[in-house]
């Protein structure tokens, strides 16, 4: 008996985890699940099937947050790869400056959302902002970045961008660093200019690097829903799949509600695992 007792005395500290993982967690996951196959109310509790899965599917307003959500995701996720990669490669140089240079591009990264949006709304402003008043003094007229149907989601995608390029930039950063000098100087001696080495070198031996940093901001883009509320967006020309979900709880369509989460949380999934494998298998390749 003592030592069926020692062999199971770690499992007694998982039990306070366990215990909150199950009911802050399991039980409200399964909760969702049932609750995204009924017309659920605090009046009701009715029993709907697919119901709520088709009505979704043709509802004008969460097409129109599909849609948002992945040309933010493209938008954002390509964006901060590749300027996170020229920042780099930029404080990838050794000089006086490159530990300060690091903390400044790193420093949006850990600002609130709502801090960036309440400081880009200034900025952003059609007619007292600090963007139209530089591009009225060179003869624009400026748009109304954040209203505008054909400009909203780029705006919030520029301004997502800019909030985690320099932490895209830090983790393709050790990347970097992790390549030794003689691949360059090997490709040197064979002839290789600066791209050559880039291309040949630098990004085959940083794809694990690379691939993280993909998934991570791949999903993170599919499940936006801070920023474009931070900048106040208006719902109809900017919302998002998270966005909407909240408008349905907001409504009282609770049912709605669950049944966008499961399904978009099934969508997120399978991109993100069908991405991850082509990704992962091209890394093995190389």
């Amino acid at each position: 008996m003592d030592k069926l007792r020692k062999h199971y005395y770690p499992v007694y500290f998982l039990i306070p985890a366990l215990f909150f993982y199950i009911v802050l967690k399991v039980i409200p996951t399964g909760a969702n699940f049932v609750t995204a196959f009924t017309n659920w109310s605090y009046q009701r509790f009715e029993f709907v099937g697919l119901l709520n899965f088709r009505i979704q599917l043709s509802d004008r307003q969460m097409l129109a947050a599909f849609s948002n959500t992945l040309i933010f995701t493209v938008i954002t996720t390509f964006g901060k790869m590749v300027f996170g990669m020229l920042l780099a490669m930029l404080v990838q140089k050794k000089r006086m400056t490159t530990g300060y240079t690091r903390t400044v591009f790193y420093a949006p990264s850990v600002v609130n959302n709502v801090a960036v949006g309440i400081a880009f709304l200034s900025i952003l402003h059609p007619a007292t902002g600090l963007l139209n008043r530089g591009l009225a003094v060179i003869g624009i007229t400026g748009p109304a970045w954040l209203t505008n149907p054909n400009l909203s989601i780029f705006s919030v995608c520029m301004v997502e961008i800019w909030k985690w390029t320099g932490y895209c930039a830090l983790f393709l950063l050790a990347g970097l660093q992790s390549i030794s000098n003689d691949y360059y100087e090997a490709a040197a001696i064979d002839g290789a200019n600066a791209w050559n080495k880039f291309w040949n070198v630098t990004f085959p031996m940083m794809r694990p690097a690379i691939n993280s940093i993909f998934i991570l901001n791949l999903i993170s883009g599919l499940f936006v829903f801070e920023m474009p509320m931070a900048l106040r967006t208006p719902g109809y020309v900017a919302t998002t799949v998270q966005r909407q979900i909240l408008q349905y709880m907001s409504n009282g369509r609770y049912g709605l509600a669950s049944a966008g989460t499961l399904m978009w949380s099934a969508i997120t999934v399978t991109i993100a695992l069908v991405n991850y494998r082509q990704i992962t298998r091209k890394e093995v390749e190389v």
